[in-house]
């Protein structure tokens, strides 16, 4: 999914709270690692690479897999000025999933690409800090098994892949020097378009809620819940600025992550992480304050939260007998 609490680790590595919003063409590529254990889908490792190609753009390329995924994504960030931005990304993430047939439980990969888009307002003021407004649409692959014979019959057995879509529009405050709020109002559409079974899906209002908050010069931890509609995610991370010179900087995360959707082929999922950053190059040592702020200033820490990341692959069991 998007994931607030990379973004936090990558934030810290980069710097956010800049005069302007327009990338510096001197700024270094940040790689960030990570892997993790999704007690559905075991470890997974993903790595991103991101930089800047002109003072208003920057890029960045997500490649990851494990023993049942894989996720490939793009996201391109263009400054239009020192307080408005865009980026795209697109993204396909692909899951090995159990589906429970009447004649028993049978696994596939299945497919689901998206593309989203983010703009944000930077606002100078001492207490709201931005304005985001965003949205995503993904299409799942359908797939068919083998028809299965039992019972004087044939056991149809197909899976039926989603259309969704969402929007979110909400925002950062400071109410304090050392810790940020954000809260974002969440719209969110999930529809199987069923061959045999009759149609379903989920759709309505829900929320994103975060809170940031320094622990000390080069600590930080992160709280979210998102309960949306066809989902809810929680996550809890905790942050280390490791090594900060003028020739690199090296920050680790831990981070869990607790997942529940009806609509996902495992209804239930709890993960957890281990994240490494490092932005190698000639930097110049940040503030506390400017290193966690979840407020990404800069520009190539912004382009890293690819809009178009859901936390799996919509798809559910399809079947009928003959």
């Amino acid at each position: 999914m998007k994931s607030s609490l990379k973004i936090l680790s990558i934030l810290i590595l980069t710097g956010s709270l800049s005069a302007t919003a327009l990338a510096d063409a001197t700024e270094t590529p940040v790689v960030n690692f990570s892997m993790e254990d999704n007690n559905a889908y075991g470890f997974f490792s993903q790595a991103e690479f991101s930089n800047t190609w002109s003072n208003n753009n920057a890029a960045a390329f997500l490649l990851g897999f494990g023993a049942n995924q894989f996720r490939i994504g793009v996201d391109w960030a263009h400054a239009f000025n020192a307080q408005q931005r865009l980026n795209i990304g697109i993204e396909h993430l692909g899951q090995n999933s159990n589906f429970a047939f009447s004649t028993g439980v049978d696994h596939k990969y299945i497919g689901q690409n998206a593309i989203g888009s983010t703009y944000q307002y930077l606002v100078n003021d001492s207490v709201l800090k931005d304005i985001d407004l965003s949205g995503y649409y993904a299409v799942a692959q359908d797939v068919s098994f083998t028809p299965i014979f039992a019972n004087n019959a044939w056991n149809i057995r197909d899976v039926t892949g989603a259309n969704s879509g969402g929007l979110s529009a909400g925002g950062h405050v400071q109410f304090w020097h050392s810790g940020w709020l954000g809260l974002a109002l969440d719209y969110d559409n999930v529809y199987f378009p069923m061959h045999y079974e009759a149609p379903q899906g989920s759709s309505g209002f829900g929320f994103t809620a975060s809170w940031v908050q320094l622990l000390s010069s080069n600590t930080a931890f992160m709280l979210s819940a998102a309960p949306h509609e066809p989902y809810q995610v929680y996550e809890a991370s905790l942050n280390w600025l490791a090594h900060q010179t003028t020739h690199g900087q090296l920050a680790f995360g831990v981070y869990g992550e607790h997942l529940n959707s009806r609509l996902l082929p495992v209804s239930s999922q709890n993960i957890l992480g281990l994240n490494l950053t490092y932005n190698w190059g000639a930097v110049t040592p940040q503030s506390a304050a400017t290193l966690y702020n979840p407020v990404a200033h800069d520009l190539l820490a912004w382009t890293q939260n690819l809009p178009s990341q859901l936390p799996g692959v919509f798809a559910v069991r399809d079947q009928s007998w003959r």
